[in-house]
């Protein structure tokens, strides 16, 4: 996405701002204790924050009267909230704005039930004025206007699991918002939909769980984020498949696909083979080897990546936090670090979305079988341990995880 971030001190300023704004990161996401310093304030002065809303969709226009959202963040993280409303054509002006070099600006409007964010703008305190344009969108429902130009995956085998953290980047050849009609249980409206494999348990997400829904039945993960034209498009999911010594892994796909698939997959006992893919050798990820599978594929909607998996995978006695997936180990695999930029972006937009959604969402479906997961892995760590496999550190290291996140599921259960 096009994302005016100066230094990455702003991009991990942003990221600990949507942590105090309520985003709750997904496995292996980011914390707000990551960032231990902050900035000395700078020269501050009150000015001004305008801009226009314009609408990029051929045909579409700008209605008169948009309220419109304006969110800064100072240097120590304090969020301040104002609005105003844009006028005919649709320009809006902020006045009497604090304007810092250290703090960071975002506009919003809600267009067609669908909000709408511009980029993330630093403050400049010489000219004490910010312009930040605001692009809507038409919509459009027609998946043929979407093609996947990437997929990543990490497959980790370990005990009788499968643990795949896998990313798609998704290109809208449109000029209009791809989102759909049809809406998850809780009214929020779907825009793309990735079929897993058969079998899979979703675990989570690797950036946001509050964007998706997990469709467990059916085997699949719906994003409520539109699709925008021109931009790229991140949907990333964490699952689990059973396994014993061999899968058969079959993943439908409900758009065309034009580009460029990399499997990872670790330990080295296990082998993949392929029509679809080659091997590539090995690549270093953290602190960990992985064997590298890849294929440039064309492939039109309904077609299958398919692969077949083999081999003996690590005990879970032999597992370390190292192996765990995490969005962290993804980064250095997508292209420009679309991945950072999503978190930042998706929650800025669930963020102004949540304010004018006022019903909290329903358990998941699937949180029974995550929750059935997670018991079976610790019952098989506290085996291990008590049959010696592993000695003390090594359990409540690895323990301690597994506890924290079935606590958080029987939360949000509860919650619900």
């Amino acid at each position: 996405m096009n994302i005016v971030l100066k230094s990455m001190q702003s991009l991990c300023v942003l990221l600990i701002g949507l942590a105090l704004i309520g985003t709750s990161p997904g496995p292996g996401g980011f914390a707000a204790n990551q960032v231990t310093q902050t900035a000395e304030p700078g020269p501050t002065t009150t000015g001004v924050v305008r801009g226009q809303i314009v609408n990029q969709s051929v045909g579409g226009s700008v209605p008169p009267d948009l309220p419109v959202t304006l969110v800064y963040f100072d240097a120590s993280l304090q969020q301040t909230t104002v609005g105003v409303t844009a006028d005919a054509n649709g320009n809006y002006q902020f006045d009497q704005v604090p304007i810092s070099a250290e703090m960071r600006y975002i506009s919003a409007v809600n267009y067609r039930e669908r909000t709408f964010v511009s980029e993330v703008f630093t403050g400049t305190p010489e000219s004490g004025l910010i312009d930040i344009p605001i692009v809507i969108y038409e919509l459009t429902e027609d998946p043929g206007v979407i093609t996947i130009d990437h997929m990543v995956a990490q497959i980790n085998a370990i005990g009788d699991n499968l643990e795949i953290t896998q990313v798609f980047t998704l290109r809208n050849n449109s000029d209009r918002a791809y989102s759909t009609s049809q809406t998850t249980s809780d009214g929020r409206a779907i825009s793309a939909v990735i079929s897993l494999p058969p079998g899979s348990v979703i675990w989570g997400f690797p950036d946001n769980a509050d964007r998706y829904a997990a469709i467990q039945d059916q085997f699949a993960v719906a994003d409520t984020l539109p699709v925008l034209p021109g931009e790229e498009h991140a949907v990333g999911v964490v699952y689990i498949i059973p396994y014993e010594a061999s899968a058969i892994i079959e993943q439908p796909l409900n758009y065309n696909f034009d580009g460029a698939v990399r499997v990872l997959v670790r330990p080295n006992s296990i082998h993949l083979q392929s029509e679809q893919l080659e091997s590539t050798g090995e690549e270093t990820v953290g602190e960990n080897q992985w064997q590298v599978y890849e294929g440039n594929l064309s492939l039109e909607t309904g077609a299958v990546l398919s692969y077949e998996l083999s081999g003996s995978a690590q005990s879970v006695g032999a597992r370390d936090d190292s192996t765990v997936v995490s969005s962290n180990n993804l980064l250095p695999l997508l292209v420009c670090g679309a991945l950072a930029e999503i978190v930042l972006v998706v929650g800025l937009y669930l963020w102004f979305r949540r304010r004018r959604r006022q019903n909290m969402a329903a358990p998941s479906a699937n949180h029974q079988a995550m929750l059935d997961t997670l018991v079976r892995q610790i019952a098989a760590l506290d085996a291990a341990y008590e049959r010696g496999e592993i000695d003390e550190d090594q359990y409540r290291k690895q323990r301690g995880p597994l506890k924290g996140r079935l606590a958080d599921l029987m939360d949000q259960t509860g919650s619900g």
